[in-house]
Protein backbone atom coordinates (compact mmCIF):
# COMPACT_ATOMS: atom_id res chain seq x y z
CA UNK A 1 0.00 0.00 0.00
CA UNK A 2 1.35 3.45 -1.18
CA UNK A 3 5.03 1.97 -1.69
CA UNK A 4 6.03 3.37 -5.36
CA UNK A 5 4.20 5.52 -7.75
CA UNK A 6 5.56 6.38 -11.26
CA UNK A 7 4.63 9.66 -12.94
CA UNK A 8 4.36 9.40 -16.99
CA UNK A 9 4.32 12.50 -18.63
CA UNK A 10 1.08 12.69 -20.30
CA UNK A 11 -0.41 15.00 -23.57
CA UNK A 12 -1.91 17.54 -21.08
CA UNK A 13 -2.49 19.83 -24.20
CA UNK A 14 0.45 22.19 -23.00
CA UNK A 15 3.70 21.78 -24.20
CA UNK A 16 5.61 23.68 -21.50
CA UNK A 17 3.85 22.23 -18.59
CA UNK A 18 3.18 18.58 -19.16
CA UNK A 19 3.14 17.56 -15.31
CA UNK A 20 0.91 18.40 -12.39
CA UNK A 21 2.61 19.72 -10.01
CA UNK A 22 0.22 19.52 -7.21
CA UNK A 23 -0.26 15.88 -7.75
CA UNK A 24 3.20 15.39 -7.55
CA UNK A 25 3.50 17.14 -4.17
CA UNK A 26 0.27 15.33 -2.93
CA UNK A 27 2.20 12.19 -3.85
CA UNK A 28 5.22 12.76 -2.13
CA UNK A 29 3.27 13.02 1.20
CA UNK A 30 1.96 9.67 0.95
CA UNK A 31 4.11 7.50 -1.16
CA UNK A 32 7.20 6.20 0.02
CA UNK A 33 8.68 6.43 -3.54
CA UNK A 34 7.24 8.81 -6.23
CA UNK A 35 9.16 8.98 -9.63
CA UNK A 36 8.51 10.51 -12.74
CA UNK A 37 9.61 9.65 -15.84
CA UNK A 38 11.07 12.88 -17.80
CA UNK A 39 12.23 14.05 -21.00
CA UNK A 40 13.59 18.07 -21.57
CA UNK A 41 9.98 19.16 -21.25
CA UNK A 42 9.66 17.57 -17.60
CA UNK A 43 13.22 18.48 -16.83
CA UNK A 44 12.56 22.07 -17.71
CA UNK A 45 9.29 22.40 -15.77
CA UNK A 46 11.09 20.58 -12.51
CA UNK A 47 13.54 23.73 -12.80
CA UNK A 48 11.35 25.78 -13.55
CA UNK A 49 8.67 25.94 -10.87
CA UNK A 50 10.86 23.78 -7.68
CA UNK A 51 13.88 25.90 -8.59
CA UNK A 52 17.26 24.53 -9.41
CA UNK A 53 18.59 24.16 -5.85
CA UNK A 54 15.36 23.29 -3.84
CA UNK A 55 14.62 20.17 -6.98
CA UNK A 56 18.45 19.10 -5.55
CA UNK A 57 17.07 18.99 -2.03
CA UNK A 58 13.90 16.89 -3.51
CA UNK A 59 16.30 14.21 -5.07
CA UNK A 60 19.04 14.41 -2.75
CA UNK A 61 16.27 12.87 0.06
CA UNK A 62 15.04 10.67 -2.39
CA UNK A 63 11.50 12.40 -1.64
CA UNK A 64 11.64 12.64 -4.99
CA UNK A 65 13.11 10.06 -7.95
CA UNK A 66 13.68 11.21 -11.55
CA UNK A 67 13.97 9.22 -14.72
CA UNK A 68 15.30 10.68 -17.39
CA UNK A 69 14.56 8.78 -20.72
CA UNK A 70 16.86 10.31 -23.82
CA UNK A 71 15.38 8.43 -26.91
CA UNK A 72 11.28 8.50 -26.75
CA UNK A 73 8.78 6.45 -28.46
CA UNK A 74 6.68 7.23 -32.05
CA UNK A 75 4.64 6.06 -34.96
CA UNK A 76 6.13 6.71 -37.80
CA UNK A 77 4.85 7.35 -40.80
CA UNK A 78 5.19 7.15 -44.15
CA UNK A 79 3.14 8.85 -47.39
CA UNK A 80 0.76 10.37 -44.82
CA UNK A 81 -2.78 10.92 -46.30
CA UNK A 82 -2.76 8.35 -49.72
CA UNK A 83 -3.23 4.69 -50.37
CA UNK A 84 0.05 3.81 -49.42
CA UNK A 85 0.34 5.10 -45.80
CA UNK A 86 2.11 2.86 -43.62
CA UNK A 87 2.97 2.98 -39.89
CA UNK A 88 6.24 1.87 -37.65
CA UNK A 89 5.75 1.64 -34.13
CA UNK A 90 9.97 3.05 -33.26
CA UNK A 91 11.82 3.55 -30.24
CA UNK A 92 14.06 6.91 -31.30
CA UNK A 93 16.49 8.56 -30.03
CA UNK A 94 17.88 12.16 -30.49
CA UNK A 95 21.17 13.46 -30.90
CA UNK A 96 22.81 15.39 -28.31
CA UNK A 97 19.64 14.09 -25.71
CA UNK A 98 22.20 12.79 -23.10
CA UNK A 99 21.61 13.50 -19.70
CA UNK A 100 23.85 16.39 -19.17
CA UNK A 101 23.27 17.94 -22.75
CA UNK A 102 19.74 18.76 -21.64
CA UNK A 103 20.17 20.06 -18.20
CA UNK A 104 22.88 22.39 -18.97
CA UNK A 105 21.19 25.21 -21.44
CA UNK A 106 17.69 24.35 -18.63
CA UNK A 107 20.57 25.92 -16.04
CA UNK A 108 21.71 28.54 -18.51
CA UNK A 109 18.31 29.55 -19.20
CA UNK A 110 17.61 29.66 -15.24
CA UNK A 111 21.20 30.59 -13.67
CA UNK A 112 22.19 32.76 -16.15
CA UNK A 113 25.70 32.60 -15.56
CA UNK A 114 27.72 29.75 -17.74
CA UNK A 115 29.86 28.33 -15.37
CA UNK A 116 27.55 28.82 -12.20
CA UNK A 117 25.19 26.49 -14.35
CA UNK A 118 27.30 23.80 -15.89
CA UNK A 119 28.21 22.86 -11.89
CA UNK A 120 24.76 22.80 -10.72
CA UNK A 121 23.85 20.77 -14.17
CA UNK A 122 26.13 18.33 -12.72
CA UNK A 123 25.10 18.27 -9.24
CA UNK A 124 21.58 17.67 -10.60
CA UNK A 125 22.37 14.79 -13.15
CA UNK A 126 24.58 13.05 -10.16
CA UNK A 127 20.71 12.32 -8.56
CA UNK A 128 19.18 11.42 -11.68
CA UNK A 129 18.93 8.22 -13.41
CA UNK A 130 19.09 7.78 -17.06
CA UNK A 131 17.10 5.40 -18.38
CA UNK A 132 16.74 4.98 -22.32
CA UNK A 133 13.52 3.36 -22.99
CA UNK A 134 14.10 -0.47 -24.08
CA UNK A 135 14.16 -0.62 -28.45
CA UNK A 136 12.15 -3.93 -28.09
CA UNK A 137 9.21 -2.11 -27.32
CA UNK A 138 8.14 -0.74 -30.78
CA UNK A 139 8.08 -5.13 -31.41
CA UNK A 140 6.30 -5.77 -28.30
CA UNK A 141 3.84 -3.06 -29.28
CA UNK A 142 3.67 -4.72 -33.26
CA UNK A 143 2.49 -7.87 -31.13
CA UNK A 144 -0.44 -5.95 -29.95
CA UNK A 145 -1.60 -4.65 -32.97
CA UNK A 146 -2.11 -8.31 -33.81
CA UNK A 147 -4.76 -8.67 -31.46
CA UNK A 148 -7.63 -7.20 -33.05
CA UNK A 149 -10.04 -7.43 -30.25
CA UNK A 150 -7.80 -6.07 -28.20
CA UNK A 151 -7.30 -3.15 -31.20
CA UNK A 152 -11.11 -2.46 -31.34
CA UNK A 153 -11.45 -2.38 -27.66
CA UNK A 154 -8.69 0.49 -27.17
CA UNK A 155 -9.85 2.57 -29.95
CA UNK A 156 -13.26 2.29 -29.12
CA UNK A 157 -11.97 3.77 -25.26
CA UNK A 158 -9.86 6.21 -27.01
CA UNK A 159 -12.80 7.72 -28.89
CA UNK A 160 -15.32 7.45 -26.27
CA UNK A 161 -12.81 9.68 -24.02
CA UNK A 162 -11.59 12.30 -27.24
CA UNK A 163 -15.21 12.31 -28.67
CA UNK A 164 -17.65 11.61 -26.80
CA UNK A 165 -20.60 13.72 -28.63
CA UNK A 166 -19.66 12.03 -31.94
CA UNK A 167 -21.87 9.18 -33.33
CA UNK A 168 -19.99 6.04 -33.01
CA UNK A 169 -20.99 3.11 -34.58
CA UNK A 170 -21.73 -0.41 -32.15
CA UNK A 171 -19.12 -2.10 -34.89
CA UNK A 172 -16.66 -0.06 -36.87
CA UNK A 173 -13.85 -1.13 -38.91
CA UNK A 174 -10.24 -0.82 -37.33
CA UNK A 175 -7.55 -3.50 -38.88
CA UNK A 176 -4.01 -3.28 -38.63
CA UNK A 177 -2.81 -5.18 -40.93
CA UNK A 178 1.12 -6.38 -41.01
CA UNK A 179 3.02 -5.59 -44.68
CA UNK A 180 5.59 -7.32 -46.34
CA UNK A 181 8.33 -5.26 -44.72
CA UNK A 182 7.12 -5.31 -41.43
CA UNK A 183 5.15 -1.93 -41.60
CA UNK A 184 1.17 -1.33 -40.82
CA UNK A 185 -1.42 -0.04 -42.34
CA UNK A 186 -4.86 0.63 -41.67
CA UNK A 187 -8.03 -0.58 -42.85
CA UNK A 188 -10.97 1.25 -41.22
CA UNK A 189 -14.85 2.97 -41.79
CA UNK A 190 -13.66 5.45 -39.43
CA UNK A 191 -14.92 9.03 -40.84
CA UNK A 192 -12.02 11.06 -39.23
CA UNK A 193 -13.66 14.57 -40.32
CA UNK A 194 -16.78 13.76 -38.27
CA UNK A 195 -14.37 12.65 -35.32
CA UNK A 196 -11.92 15.89 -35.62
CA UNK A 197 -15.52 17.95 -35.86
CA UNK A 198 -16.42 16.45 -32.39
CA UNK A 199 -12.38 16.64 -31.51
CA UNK A 200 -11.64 20.28 -32.27
CA UNK A 201 -14.59 21.56 -30.26
CA UNK A 202 -12.65 20.57 -27.38
CA UNK A 203 -8.73 20.28 -28.24
CA UNK A 204 -7.47 23.07 -30.65
CA UNK A 205 -6.23 21.99 -34.42
CA UNK A 206 -2.62 23.38 -32.53
CA UNK A 207 -2.15 20.94 -30.67
CA UNK A 208 -3.07 17.75 -32.35
CA UNK A 209 -5.92 15.76 -34.63
CA UNK A 210 -7.34 12.56 -34.90
CA UNK A 211 -5.99 10.30 -37.17
CA UNK A 212 -4.63 6.40 -37.71
CA UNK A 213 -1.44 7.48 -36.48
CA UNK A 214 -2.18 9.37 -33.88
CA UNK A 215 -4.85 6.48 -32.23
CA UNK A 216 -1.75 3.87 -32.70
CA UNK A 217 0.74 6.28 -30.38
CA UNK A 218 -1.56 5.91 -27.97
CA UNK A 219 -1.22 1.78 -28.11
CA UNK A 220 2.82 2.30 -28.08
CA UNK A 221 2.11 4.82 -25.11
CA UNK A 222 0.01 2.71 -22.60
CA UNK A 223 2.16 -0.34 -23.41
CA UNK A 224 5.18 1.50 -22.57
CA UNK A 225 3.68 3.03 -19.25
CA UNK A 226 2.27 -0.59 -17.81
CA UNK A 227 5.64 -2.07 -18.27
CA UNK A 228 7.78 0.91 -16.71
CA UNK A 229 5.01 0.33 -13.72
CA UNK A 230 5.78 -3.46 -13.89
CA UNK A 231 10.10 -2.82 -14.12
CA UNK A 232 9.91 -0.60 -10.71
CA UNK A 233 6.71 -2.32 -9.66
CA UNK A 234 5.16 0.52 -8.99
CA UNK A 235 1.53 1.95 -9.37
CA UNK A 236 1.24 4.09 -12.63
CA UNK A 237 0.11 7.62 -12.80
CA UNK A 238 -2.14 8.09 -15.97
CA UNK A 239 -4.33 10.27 -17.19
CA UNK A 240 -8.27 8.31 -17.74
CA UNK A 241 -7.77 7.71 -21.76
CA UNK A 242 -4.27 5.88 -20.96
CA UNK A 243 -5.64 4.23 -17.34
CA UNK A 244 -8.86 2.92 -20.48
CA UNK A 245 -5.82 1.29 -22.80
CA UNK A 246 -3.95 -0.66 -20.08
CA UNK A 247 -7.48 -1.71 -18.72
CA UNK A 248 -8.14 -3.20 -21.96
CA UNK A 249 -4.83 -4.64 -22.00
CA UNK A 250 -4.84 -6.32 -18.74
CA UNK A 251 -8.67 -6.28 -17.83
CA UNK A 252 -9.71 -8.12 -14.70
CA UNK A 253 -6.35 -8.40 -12.97
CA UNK A 254 -5.68 -4.85 -13.01
CA UNK A 255 -9.01 -3.53 -12.24
CA UNK A 256 -9.29 -6.04 -9.24
CA UNK A 257 -6.28 -4.32 -7.90
CA UNK A 258 -7.20 -0.67 -8.47
CA UNK A 259 -7.15 0.48 -3.93
CA UNK A 260 -4.57 3.16 -3.66
CA UNK A 261 -6.02 5.79 -5.92
CA UNK A 262 -9.53 5.59 -4.32
CA UNK A 263 -8.33 5.51 -0.60
CA UNK A 264 -6.85 8.70 -1.16
CA UNK A 265 -9.56 10.13 -3.24
CA UNK A 266 -11.57 8.74 -0.41
CA UNK A 267 -9.66 10.35 2.54
CA UNK A 268 -8.95 13.90 1.35
CA UNK A 269 -12.95 14.61 0.50
CA UNK A 270 -13.40 13.30 4.41
CA UNK A 271 -10.81 15.55 5.67
CA UNK A 272 -10.78 18.48 3.76
CA UNK A 273 -13.51 20.89 3.69
CA UNK A 274 -15.01 22.24 0.39
CA UNK A 275 -13.36 19.08 -1.65
CA UNK A 276 -9.80 20.55 -0.88
CA UNK A 277 -6.59 18.87 -1.61
CA UNK A 278 -3.44 19.14 -1.29
CA UNK A 279 -2.81 19.22 -4.58
CA UNK A 280 -5.25 21.99 -4.67
CA UNK A 281 -3.48 23.59 -2.19
CA UNK A 282 -0.25 23.44 -3.82
CA UNK A 283 -1.50 24.13 -7.56
CA UNK A 284 -3.40 27.08 -6.13
CA UNK A 285 0.47 28.66 -5.10
CA UNK A 286 -1.14 28.60 -1.51
CA UNK A 287 1.38 26.48 -0.25
CA UNK A 288 5.06 26.39 -1.47
CA UNK A 289 7.45 23.39 -2.16
CA UNK A 290 9.32 24.81 0.41
CA UNK A 291 6.26 24.53 2.36
CA UNK A 292 5.82 20.62 1.89
CA UNK A 293 9.75 19.79 2.52
CA UNK A 294 9.18 20.60 6.00
CA UNK A 295 6.44 18.14 6.29
CA UNK A 296 8.13 15.03 4.44
CA UNK A 297 11.08 15.46 6.63
CA UNK A 298 8.14 13.97 9.64
CA UNK A 299 6.80 11.74 7.09
CA UNK A 300 9.53 9.23 5.77
CA UNK A 301 9.01 6.77 9.06
CA UNK A 302 4.95 6.88 8.78
CA UNK A 303 5.25 5.90 5.03
CA UNK A 304 6.99 3.24 5.22
CA UNK A 305 4.84 1.85 8.03
CA UNK A 306 1.71 2.99 6.32
CA UNK A 307 2.90 0.64 3.02
CA UNK A 308 2.42 -2.59 5.07
CA UNK A 309 -1.02 -1.93 6.64
CA UNK A 310 -4.21 -2.91 4.97
CA UNK A 311 -6.35 -0.28 4.37
CA UNK A 312 -8.28 1.57 7.31
CA UNK A 313 -9.71 4.71 7.89
CA UNK A 314 -8.12 4.60 11.78
CA UNK A 315 -4.81 3.83 10.16
CA UNK A 316 -5.04 6.42 7.85
CA UNK A 317 -6.28 9.20 9.92
CA UNK A 318 -3.35 8.20 12.51
CA UNK A 319 -0.60 8.09 10.25
CA UNK A 320 -1.76 11.44 8.81
CA UNK A 321 -2.68 13.50 12.21
CA UNK A 322 1.37 12.50 13.04
CA UNK A 323 2.79 13.81 9.89
CA UNK A 324 1.03 16.67 9.72
CA UNK A 325 0.92 18.11 13.71
CA UNK A 326 1.39 21.43 14.05
CA UNK A 327 1.74 21.90 10.20
CA UNK A 328 -0.04 24.66 8.22
CA UNK A 329 -1.82 21.54 7.03
CA UNK A 330 -2.90 20.52 10.26
CA UNK A 331 -4.54 23.84 10.56
CA UNK A 332 -6.61 23.24 7.60
CA UNK A 333 -10.76 23.01 8.31
CA UNK A 334 -11.82 19.30 8.90
CA UNK A 335 -15.33 17.66 8.63
CA UNK A 336 -15.25 14.94 11.28
CA UNK A 337 -18.90 14.07 10.18
CA UNK A 338 -17.45 12.30 6.63
CA UNK A 339 -15.77 9.81 8.74
CA UNK A 340 -19.42 7.35 8.54
CA UNK A 341 -19.13 7.50 4.38
CA UNK A 342 -15.40 6.90 4.53
CA UNK A 343 -15.82 3.69 6.93
CA UNK A 344 -18.37 2.66 4.41
CA UNK A 345 -16.03 3.49 1.30
CA UNK A 346 -13.35 1.38 3.49
CA UNK A 347 -15.15 -1.90 3.71
CA UNK A 348 -16.02 -1.38 -0.06
CA UNK A 349 -12.13 -0.93 -0.69
CA UNK A 350 -11.57 -3.97 1.19
CA UNK A 351 -13.63 -6.17 -0.33
CA UNK A 352 -11.79 -5.19 -4.08
CA UNK A 353 -8.72 -5.61 -2.66
CA UNK A 354 -9.51 -9.16 -1.43
CA UNK A 355 -10.45 -10.04 -5.01
CA UNK A 356 -7.11 -11.10 -5.91
CA UNK A 357 -5.73 -13.74 -8.32
CA UNK A 358 -5.50 -13.89 -11.94
CA UNK A 359 -7.90 -17.08 -13.05
CA UNK A 360 -9.46 -14.14 -15.66
CA UNK A 361 -5.94 -13.19 -17.00
CA UNK A 362 -6.41 -15.84 -20.14
CA UNK A 363 -9.27 -14.36 -21.48
CA UNK A 364 -7.76 -10.85 -21.91
CA UNK A 365 -6.01 -11.46 -25.43
CA UNK A 366 -2.16 -11.24 -24.01
CA UNK A 367 0.05 -12.01 -26.18
CA UNK A 368 3.40 -13.60 -26.08
CA UNK A 369 4.83 -10.02 -25.51
CA UNK A 370 3.05 -9.48 -22.49
CA UNK A 371 4.59 -12.79 -20.80
CA UNK A 372 6.37 -10.15 -18.53
CA UNK A 373 3.60 -8.49 -17.43
CA UNK A 374 1.69 -11.44 -16.91
CA UNK A 375 4.48 -12.93 -14.68
CA UNK A 376 5.04 -9.50 -12.57
CA UNK A 377 1.19 -9.47 -11.71
CA UNK A 378 1.61 -13.24 -10.54
CA UNK A 379 4.40 -12.05 -8.11
CA UNK A 380 1.87 -9.62 -6.58
CA UNK A 381 2.50 -6.37 -9.10
CA UNK A 382 -0.69 -4.04 -8.62
CA UNK A 383 -1.14 -1.51 -11.47
CA UNK A 384 -3.39 0.48 -9.86
CA UNK A 385 -4.30 4.16 -11.32
CA UNK A 386 -3.65 7.34 -9.53
CA UNK A 387 -5.17 9.57 -11.37
CA UNK A 388 -5.35 13.58 -11.05
CA UNK A 389 -7.83 15.06 -11.04
CA UNK A 390 -6.41 17.73 -13.59
CA UNK A 391 -5.36 15.48 -15.86
CA UNK A 392 -8.57 13.27 -15.64
CA UNK A 393 -10.58 16.82 -16.86
CA UNK A 394 -7.98 17.36 -20.14
CA UNK A 395 -8.42 13.32 -20.79
CA UNK A 396 -12.37 14.01 -20.61
CA UNK A 397 -11.99 16.99 -22.35
CA UNK A 398 -14.24 19.01 -19.74
CA UNK A 399 -11.95 21.97 -19.55
CA UNK A 400 -11.12 21.94 -23.30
Amino acid sequence: MFDKVTVQPLRSGDAANPLDLGFIGEAMLFYETVEVAANRAILQQLVREFGSKLLLKFLKRKYLRIRFEPNFEAIITENTGTTAERHTPSVAQIEGQDLLGVLEPIMVDSVGWFTSAKKMASRLAENINSCPIDPELATRTAADFGSPLYVTDAIRRILKVYTPDAALASRFRFLIVRTSDNKFFVNTDLDFRVLNESYHRRIPVSHSTLSPSYLLSHLLTARKMVEDGARSNAEIAAAPVYRGLITAKLQAPFEQRDVSAENIEAFQTLVFENGRSLSGILRSKERSFRDLLKILKRAKKFRRWLRNQPPSEKLIKAYFNEVTKGSWIDKLPVKTARWAIFMEAGRALDHLAGTGGLGTAAGVGLSAADAFLVDKLAKGWKPNQFVDKALQNFARLDNG
